[in-house]
């Protein structure tokens, strides 16, 4: 048998190993934006986490003697007072999350596996809401963009260098007008819409953000979700070869647990 020339046997092998880089390549794409994305937000699951925290032991603040202690105080009291962030409430992740976190959720074609989603939340919030005579006259809430992930880990940098968390670490937003929220028993759920300003990579803007607030056990469950386009805060939204689209409009998400300060 004639053994091929060496010429054609390395270029033979050259083709070889680019093949398997590009298929690599696609391959990590893929993986890097395909996937199952998380649930959006709602606020009876949110609220079932405060249960269930309080079934297992984990929630270890101090409230009034018995069980029924943390709803007595609400009542007595009334929600008037200043509510805080408490980030010590259930356990963050991307995809199954049961506590505080503020995120994004945008939609996105592939050329692939075709229409998905890539969602990015931080656990990192902090901030609090005045309510007096049953209306929110004031809330300031401040989401951290160093600490956001995203339900792909391969997406993070990307998203932390399109975000430019390193200069504009905080997502801001700020209410504006009063919102009346009413009397609000244990486990009932109003839903309301808060106007006032987002602040996103030294970017304000108005937004409205209809929003859902129930009480369990003491504590202030607050959910809910509003669009923005990336552009109006100077945010490029990040790409890959194989995205056939990806939308400059996506859903700003949140989900807060609060106690009285």
């Amino acid at each position: 048998m004639t053994a091929s020339p060496p010429t054609s046997r390395r270029r033979t092998t050259l083709f070889a190993v680019l093949g398997l880089v590009a298929l690599a390549a696609v391959g990590a794409v893929v993986w890097f934006l395909s996937g199952d994305a998380p649930g959006s937000v709602d606020i009876d699951q949110a609220a079932s986490a405060i249960a269930d925290d309080s079934a297992t032991g984990d929630d270890d603040t101090d409230v009034t003697e018995g069980d029924d202690g943390a709803d007595t105080a609400v009542a007595s009291e009334g929600l008037d007072g200043t509510w805080t962030v408490d980030t010590t409430i259930g356990e963050f992740s991307v995809l199954d999350t049961t506590g505080t976190f503020v995120g994004f959720r945008i939609d996105e074609e592939l050329s692939t596996i075709g229409e998905t989603e890539a969602v990015g939340r931080t656990p990192g919030v902090e901030g609090e809401l005045v309510i007096e005579d049953g209306t929110m006259t004031a809330a300031t809430f401040s989401a951290d963009m160093t600490q956001i992930v995203s339900d792909e880990s391969r997406r993070n940098t990307r998203i932390y260098n399109a975000l430019d968390a390193g200069a504009f670490p905080a997502a801001t937003f700020t209410l504006t007008e009063p919102v009346e929220v009413g009397d609000l028993a244990e486990g009932e759920v109003v839903e309301v819409e808060a106007v006032g300003t987002l602040e996103v990579k030294g970017v304000t803007n108005e937004v409205v953000a209809p929003l859902q607030a129930t009480l369990q056990d003491g504590v202030a469950v607050v959910t809910g979700a509003f669009e923005i386009t990336f552009a109006d805060y100077d945010v490029a939204v990040p790409t890959a070869p194989i995205v056939l689209s990806v939308s400059d409009v996506g859903d700003v998400e949140f989900q807060l647990y609060l106690r009285r300060a």
